[in-house]
């Protein structure tokens, strides 16, 4: 099965974000938090935060079809105490043909 190309992915936290730590970018432009990876290769997109407990990742372009993607979130975002995460979390999908 899959999940569609044009996929904008979501992340429910269980407490309130600093938001300026979720949304950080990398020289590159890709994000520094919130990662999105096709094997090694960061993959280009914009990060939203809503109502301090969700956030968004919305590709530049459609994700290859049929493929292995990995997201992370990692230790440097903190909630509203400024405490990070404990560690990173790590979630994968596939993409699906068409």
């Amino acid at each position: 099965m899959g999940v569609p190309r044009d996929v904008k992915i979501k992340v429910v936290f269980d407490r309130l974000n600093d938001e300026s730590t979720i949304p950080d970018k990398n020289p590159d432009g890709t994000p520094k938090n919130f990662i999105v990876t096709i094997g090694t290769a960061p993959i280009g997109g914009s990060v939203t935060v809503e109502k301090e407990v969700i956030s968004y990742f919305k590709p530049h372009s459609l994700l290859d079809g049929s493929s292995e993607y990995e997201c992370r979130i990692t230790g440097m975002v903190k909630d509203k105490q400024g405490n990070a995460l404990e560690y990173e979390k790590i979630l994968s999908f596939k993409t699906r043909n068409h």
